[in-house]
C-alpha cells in the first residue's frame, strides 16, 4: 500500500512540476516577445509602410496591455488602426511609398475592403506610389489592391477570381437521424434564420434576397474595379466566367495587372521610386501605429458594438447588454464627450439585450448627439439597436436589415428514449407546469411560443417605424426579416447616407462643433480580463491554443457551430439575429 501511495504521490509531484515549468517557460517567452516589442524603432527618412493581412479583421482594438497579442499574426492590429495608420503615412514626409503584400486571405469583408480602398485612395493623393504584389492572390485581395497605382504579380502567380457566391448549411437531416425536433417559431417570411433546422435547402424566398444582395455587392465590386483599372464590367463577367484569369500573363493581357515581376525585382522598383540606395526599410503597419499613436482623448468618442448579441456578461467576441449599458452611462456622464459615433458590426442576438440596449442608446442621446456607421453587417438585433440614432450611415456593401424575430425549441424526447433509453415521467398541478425540452408543445404551448414571437416582431416594426420616422405599413413592406444592402438600405429609407467612419465622425463634428477627431472608446478584453470574468485560467488557455493547434479558420469554424448548438438548439430566449453566414 506504502508503494502505491508513493507512486501516486510521485506521478502527481512530476506532473506538478512539468505542467509548472511548461507555463513558466510559456510566460517567459511571451514576456520576452512583448519586450523586444517595447524597443523603439527608427523611421527612416526612404521607409516604405508595409501592410500584410493575412486574416479577418476586427473593429475592436486590442488591449495594448495584453502581452498575448503578440500571438496574432498580424498582431492584433484592427481595421481601424491600420486605416488610421495610412492616414498618418499621407503626410509622414519619412514615409515615401505603400506596399501591399497580397496573399489567399478570404476572411475580410467587402465594407471592410472598402474602407482600406478609400484609406489608399486618400494616400495616393499625396503623389506618394502604392503598390501591390504577390505569388497568389484572392478575389478579395485583388479587390483591395486595385486602388493601388501599380499591382505586380508573380510570373507563375495566380488570383482566384471566381466571381461571387454564397453557400449555407443545413442541419435537418442531421437533427432527424438524431431524433431531434426543432420546434420553431418565427415572424417574417423572408426570416431565414431557422431554415437550416426546418429544411435541407434554401427556400425560394431565402434565394431570392441572397441572390439580390450578392447582385448589389457584385455590382458594387466590379464597378469599382472597372473604374480603377479601366476594363469594362461585361468584360469583368467574362473573364471569371469563363476561368481566364488563371495565370499572370492573361491578367496583364487583360489590364488587371501592371506587369509580371519576381520580388527581387519589385524591391529593385521600389528602390527606384523611394531613392533608396541600401535594403529597403520596410516598417510593418503595426510598429508604425505604435510609433504614430497618440492616446489623448477627442471630443468624439467611437464605440465599437461587434458580435453577437448576448444576455449579460459579454464573452469574447460579443455585445454583452451588461458591458455596454455600463460603457453608455460612463459616456453620458464624461462632459469632455461632445458625439457618439456608434459602430455596429453585428448580425443580432438576443431580443431583451437588444431591447436593453437600444433603451440605453436612447436614455445617452437626450444628452449627446448619437451617430450610427455601420459595418460589416448591423442586421436584426444590430438593426433594431442602431433604430433610434440621430443619423445612419452605412458602407455601401454592408448587409443590413434582416427585420424579424425566432426562436427555437428542440424536443428531445425521442433522443433520450430511442437512442439513449432515457424516458421522464412528470407531476402537474397546473397544464403547462413544465414546458421543457423532454416532450413535444403541445397546440396552446406552440400557440403561446408564437404569440410571443409575433408580439416582439410588431414591437421590433414599431421600433423601426418609430425611429426612421416611417409609416407602420412601409415598415412591413421592407421587413418580414429580409437583409438589404447598404445602397438598397438607403433606397428604402433604413439608412440615411452611403458613408464611411470618418464620414460620421465629420458630421457628429458639425452637429456639435467640435473638433473632426475621434477616439476609439471601448477595447478587446485582454487575457486577465477573460480570467477575472470568472473564464478562468483552464478556459483562456484552451481559447489560445486552440486557434495555435488548429489555426484561426478551423477554430473560428468550431466555435460557430457550437454557437448554433447552444444558441439554438439549448436556449429558449427569442432571438432577433440573421443567423445564416454567408460565405461570400
Amino acid at each position: 500500500m506504502r508503494g502505491f501511495i508513493k507512486q501516486l504521490l510521485s506521478v502527481i509531484l512530476g506532473n506538478a512540476i512539468f505542467f509548472g515549468l511548461f507555463l513558466l517557460t510559456f510566460v517567459l517567452i511571451l514576456i520576452g516577445i512583448a519586450s523586444s516589442k517595447e524597443d523603439k524603432v527608427t523611421i527612416h527618412s526612404d521607409s516604405v509602410l508595409k501592410i500584410s493581412i493575412n486574416d479577418a479583421l476586427n473593429e475592436l482594438p486590442s488591449n495594448q496591455e495584453d502581452i498575448f497579442s503578440i500571438m496574432n499574426e498580424d498582431g492584433g492590429t484592427s481595421l481601424h488602426e491600420i486605416i488610421e495608420s495610412i492616414e498618418k503615412a499621407k503626410d509622414d514626409e519619412k514615409i515615401k511609398a505603400l506596399y501591399v503584400e497580397l496573399n489567399l486571405n478570404s476572411s475580410l469583408s467587402y465594407s471592410q475592403i472598402d474602407l482600406l480602398r478609400n484609406a489608399i485612395q486618400d494616400f495616393n493623393s499625396s503623389k506618394k506610389s502604392s503598390i501591390a504584389y504577390g505569388e497568389v492572390c484572392s478575389q478579395k485581395m485583388y479587390y483591395l489592391a486595385s486602388t493601388c497605382n501599380k499591382i505586380f504579380l508573380n510570373p507563375i502567380g495566380m488570383v482566384d477570381f471566381r466571381g461571387f457566391g454564397a453557400e449555407i448549411t443545413f442541419f435537418k437531416r442531421t437533427l432527424d437521424k438524431l431524433e431531434i425536433t426543432p420546434q420553431v417559431f418565427y415572424a417574417g417570411k423572408f426570416k431565414s434564420a431557422t431554415e437550416p433546422y426546418r429544411y435541407d435547402k434554401m427556400s425560394e424566398e431565402n434565394k431570392i434576397q441572397t441572390k439580390e444582395l450578392l447582385m448589389d455587392i457584385k455590382n458594387n465590386v466590379w464597378q469599382e474595379i472597372s473604374k480603377a483599372r479601366k476594363i469594362p464590367t461585361d468584360s469583368i463577367d467574362y473573364y471569371v466566367n469563363n476561368l481566364l484569369l488563371y495565370n499572370s500573363e492573361n491578367l496583364k493581357k487583360y489590364n488587371f495587372i501592371d506587369n509580371i515581376y519576381y520580388q527581387d525585382e519589385v524591391e529593385t522598383y521600389l528602390k527606384k521610386i523611394t531613392e533608396s540606395k541600401d535594403k529597403i526599410s520596410f516598417i510593418d503597419i503595426e510598429t508604425y501605429h505604435k510609433e504614430i499613436q497618440e492616446n489623448k482623448k477627442n471630443p468624439i468618442a467611437i464605440y465599437i458594438a461587434e458580435g453577437n448579441i448576448m444576455d449579460g456578461e459579454a464573452e469574447e467576441g460579443s455585445i454583452g447588454s451588461i458591458n455596454m449599458v455600463e460603457d453608455l452611462k460612463k459616456i453620458q456622464n464624461d462632459d469632455k464627450i461632445k458625439g457618439v459615433v456608434l459602430r455596429i458590426n453585428s448580425p443580432g442576438g438576443s431580443a431583451l439585450a437588444s431591447d436593453v440596449i437600444l433603451r440605453e442608446i436612447e436614455n445617452l442621446q437626450k444628452k449627446k448627439k448619437v451617430v450610427v456607421s455601420m459595418g460589416n453587417v448591423a442586421a436584426s438585433g444590430g438593426y433594431y439597436i442602431a433604430s433610434s440614432a440621430d443619423k445612419i450611415f452605412a458602407e455601401k456593401n454592408t448587409i443590413t436589415g434582416s427585420i424579424g424575430v425566432f426562436s427555437i425549441i428542440p424536443n428531445f424526447q425521442k433522443l433520450f428514449e430511442n437512442k439513449l433509453g432515457i424516458t421522464f415521467d412528470e407531476v402537474e398541478l397546473n397544464d403547462h407546469a413544465i414546458m421543457g425540452l423532454n416532450k413535444p408543445f403541445d397546440d396552446t404551448e406552440s400557440k403561446y411560443a408564437q404569440i410571443q414571437t409575433e408580439q416582439i416582431y410588431t414591437r421590433f416594426k414599431s421600433i423601426v417605424g418609430k425611429g426612421r420616422k416611417l409609416h407602420t405599413d412601409s415598415v412591413e413592406n421592407i421587413a418580414q426579416g429580409r437583409v438589404w444592402s447598404g445602397e438598397k438600405a438607403r433606397k428604402i429609407g433604413l439608412v440615411d447616407q452611403i458613408g464611411t467612419l470618418q464620414d460620421a465622425i465629420n458630421y457628429v463634428a458639425k452637429e456639435t462643433n467640435s473638433e473632426a477627431k475621434a477616439y476609439v472608446f471601448n477595447t478587446a478584453p485582454s487575457f486577465f480580463d477573460k480570467i477575472k470574468k470568472q473564464k478562468g485560467l483552464i478556459q483562456v488557455f484552451k481559447s489560445y491554443f486552440t486557434e495555435i493547434l488548429l489555426g484561426k479558420d478551423l477554430a473560428k469554424n468550431i466555435t460557430n457551430y457550437q454557437e448554433v448548438v447552444e444558441t439554438n438548439l439549448s436556449k429558449k430566449s427569442i432571438q432577433m439575429k440573421m443567423y445564416f453566414d454567408l460565405k461570400i
